[in-house]
């Protein structure tokens, strides 16, 4: 064969896969498109009057929405899931409620929440509570007109998940502490933003904990991360911004906070997570009740998040637990004094005293200056694959 032949036959065979090519990796960076959500339950006959399902993919995330309206369903049993997602989940995933109707939930539940499950196509549906654990929703809850409406993100399968540090350093901390350090006296700021904090009276590190690489602090002890520092204090006016904090609490659950920031205001208590799952008070505490207190929320060591968005302009608190929202309260009153040098603590609530100290292990607290969405923490904790 000549040799121009031969060149123009490679050159040929490049272009042709060159073209085959590009729609597949378009699609890994951009595409949109209908699915078909399917709501079953493990047992009994459940008729659809009508499914409609959209998604979005963006790189390795995929938006979806999904509204699902019953005609018919006859001797559900077991609980209610969603299947047909357009792509498999890379890791567990969230997604929140838009409205629902004909869905009778469990005595002190009020709103529904959705996880998409690692591996497959499918979104479990869970109920949640002001002061309950989430619970899985039974398919005896449903009705003949039931209609769901849910939105959600997962990473897709097959492009490599976005990593924890990854996913929160794309929402701009002002601090993130990943509390992985296994010696020294350092909890590096991974935002880049030099926030150190200060290992204080030995809490031991580098323990592996399941997915994470943590310090264990004990209750009886003054152990400790002082976090307070005058470049916090400038970027951080405490009237609105976020705060997410892993924790695993041990053995008994008990009221030590894992993430605490507070102003020289006596009253001036400002962001709480407590060990126990309550979540916050915002401003000034003789005003403000603080949100529901639940020792069930955190089950002894097993692993969660805990996380607050907040702003007093807006009026609005919001707790979440695994990712999700778990309660609102309003009533915000703003407040202006400096932090406080004593109180800014990562496993208790200050420097000095054994009050309300954190037993077990907290890893990658961040806090964030803007309010972050339900969407933000949903992707947040996706990305910690728990």
């Amino acid at each position: 064969m000549p040799v121009g032949a031969l060149n123009e036959g490679i050159q040929k065979l490049a272009r042709d896969s060159v073209d085959a090519l590009v729609p597949l990796i378009m699609q890994r960076v951009y595409a949109d498109g209908a699915w078909l959500p399917t709501l079953t339950t493990a047992g009994g006959s459940v008729t659809h009057a009508s499914r409609i399902g959209t998604y979005t993919r963006v790189g390795g995330q995929v938006w979806f929405n999904a509204r699902i309206t019953l005609s018919a369903i006859s001797s559900p049993t077991g609980n209610v899931t969603i299947t047909g997602l357009p792509l498999v989940a890379a890791q567990r995933g969230g997604a929140w409620l838009i409205d629902m109707d004909g869905v009778t939930l469990s005595a002190s539940y009020n709103f529904l929440s959705a996880v998409t499950v690692a591996g497959t196509s499918t979104i479990t549906l869970r109920q949640q509570g002001s002061a309950v654990p989430g619970l899985t929703l039974p398919g005896t809850a449903l009705s003949a007109t039931t209609a769901i409406e849910i939105a959600g993100m997962y990473y897709a399968s097959d492009v490599p998940a976005i990593s924890l540090e990854a996913s929160i350093l794309s929402f701009g901390p002002i601090a993130y502490w990943k509390l992985d350090e296994v010696s020294g006296t350092v909890a590096t700021d991974a935002s880049g933003n030099a926030r150190h904090g200060a290992y204080t009276n030995s809490p031991v590190l580098g323990g592996t904990f399941g997915p994470f690489v943590a310090p264990t602090f004990a209750t009886a002890t003054t152990q400790h991360v002082n976090v307070h520092s005058a470049s916090l204090a400038g970027a951080f006016d405490g009237n609105t911004g976020s705060m997410i904090a892993f924790m695993r609490p041990a053995g008994v659950v008990g009221t030590g906070r894992a993430a605490y920031i507070r102003t020289t205001d006596a009253n001036g208590e400002l962001t709480q997570l407590h060990q126990s799952g309550s979540l916050a008070s915002v401003g000034r505490t003789d005003t403000n009740a603080g949100l529901n207190d639940s020792a069930d929320v955190l089950s002894a060591n097993n692993w969660a998040m805990l996380g607050l968005s907040w702003s007093v302009g807006a009026d609005q608190l919001i707790g979440y637990v695994k990712g999700a929202p778990l309660t609102t309260q309003s009533g915000l009153t703003a407040w202006a004094a400096p932090l406080s040098s004593t109180r800014c603590v990562i496993g208790g609530i200050a420097t000095t005293g054994t009050a309300s100290r954190f037993a077990g292990q907290i890893a990658h607290v961040a806090l964030f200056s803007t309010v972050l969405s339900a969407a933000n923490i949903a992707a947040i904790y996706a990305a910690s694959g728990l």
